[in-house]
């Protein structure tokens, strides 16, 4: 299992902290040819990329390997290459459906197994035939909404889908106008829906959907200028919009975050490629990663890789906690990977260690000193599926008297 500990601050010197900023890292061009309107998603460390055009619609399939920077060719998609398809994960599974291929739009769905590197087709989408739709998954279910169908009428509605029974279920309308080339992602719980066109403007609300009330609520309007075609994907407990084009087709490369907690935008450092639109995204662990797309003079294969916490800027020191804080994990349940966060008040020995139900150690993700500071690990989990503890025990290191214990409950879901 992956261990990995960021300190998000505050290292004093003078009178200012250093914290983790986030930076673009170029990694290894993607291993097809150069594309647009692919798919795109991660399961446990490896990343997945497919389809599109180059401009002949595509169905080869290719997986990326974060530990060693390497692309590797996997079982093609079955039948004819598809372009502008949704794909996500749920657990150790990937689906793809919908999308337009050479004999029109589509509605089958499949889904892959890297274990077997194979393909199985499942029950067909619930709603009508459709490209340039979006789709993400919250727990153990996967979702699919918004699109273009075959009249080029643009969709509102939204589906459920059930791995355990193969079977689609129809959901609330998504809130906002019916609309293609739309982002969503899931953080958490919730699912979110924002920008994308709905045939007279191009849009920045953003809607967040609750699937225990089966609901929309609008949130805060994404902060950048509207667009379409961008890239979304969710790293922890914060969502993530970055490029796409505007009204006349101009690609950006500006990057925002969302705060759920908060329901507030922040712009973060601009993406390090060139200005494109029809991207993919998708995130691995703490890591976000955007690659392929069109920046208006030709088809793109680079690859990226968002880091949330690899270079440091300067803050007035105002941010040391004043209490030890152990933080409840995100996301909650998870697979593989959780972030755990906490606070330590003054310069103290840590230990972080997980459980299982009966009090057996299974992990420790800390066990040294740490100065001040706000911080997090991640658990990369190999275990099965149950009930976990995560606790922390910091004891002050001028003040051995001085001790703070709290423990937690998550929930591993394969």
């Amino acid at each position: 299992m992956k261990r990995m500990l960021i300190v998000f601050a505050f290292i004093y010197i003078g009178a200012f902290n250093m914290y983790a900023d986030d930076t673009w890292i170029q990694k290894a061009d993607f291993g097809g040819t150069e594309r647009w309107v692919t798919i795109g998603f991660s399961i446990g460390g490896l990343g997945y990329i497919g389809l599109g055009s180059d401009p002949a619609p595509r169905y080869d399939f290719w997986e990326y390997n974060q530990s060693t920077d390497a692309w590797s060719q996997k079982a093609d998609f079955p039948g004819e290459g598809i372009v502008g398809a949704v794909g996500f994960s749920i657990g150790n599974k990937g689906y793809v459906g919908t999308g337009d291929g050479n004999f029109g739009l589509r509605k089958d769905f499949w889904e892959y197994n890297p274990s077997t590197n194979s393909w199985t087709e499942k029950a067909d989408f619930g709603g009508t035939s459709r490209w340039l739709a979006v789709g993400f998954s919250i727990g153990n279910l996967g979702y699919i909404g918004t699109g273009l169908n075959e009249q080029g009428s643009r969709r509102k509605d939204f589906w459920e889908y059930n791995p355990s029974t193969n079977t689609w279920t129809e959901k609330a309308d998504f809130g906002g106008t019916a609309r293609a080339e739309a982002v969503g992602f899931s953080i958490g719980d919730r699912g979110y829906i924002g920008t994308g066109y709905d045939g007279y403007s191009f849009k920045k609300d953003f809607w967040e959907y609750n699937p225990s009330t089966n609901s929309w609520t609008e949130k805060a309007d994404f902060d950048g200028t509207e667009r379409r075609s961008a890239v979304g994907f969710s790293i922890g407990d914060r969502g993530y919009i970055g490029t796409g084009s505007d009204t006349s087709g101009n690609p950006y490369r500006d990057f925002w975050e969302y705060d759920p907690s908060s329901n507030t935008w922040i712009q973060k450092a601009d993406f390090d490629g060139t200005e494109r639109r029809s991207a993919v995204g998708f995130s691995i662990g703490d890591r976000g990663y955007i690659g392929t797309g069109w920046d208006n003079t030709s088809l793109r294969k680079d690859f990226w890789e968002y880091d949330t916490a690899n270079s440091f800027v300067d803050e007035p020191y105002v941010n040391i906690p004043d209490a030890y804080e152990l933080y409840q994990n995100y996301p909650n349940p998870f697979n593989p990977s959780t972030t755990i966060r906490f606070a330590i008040k003054e310069k103290s020995h840590v230990k972080l260690t997980i459980f299982n139900t009966i009090g057996q150690t299974v992990a420790i993700l800390v066990d040294e000193e740490l100065p001040a500071g706000y911080y997090k690990s991640l658990w990369d989990a190999t275990l099965s599926s149950g009930i976990y503890f995560y606790r922390l025990e910091a004891t002050s290191e001028k003040n051995p008297s001085l001790k703070f214990i709290d423990a937690k409950k998550m929930i591993l879901l394969r």
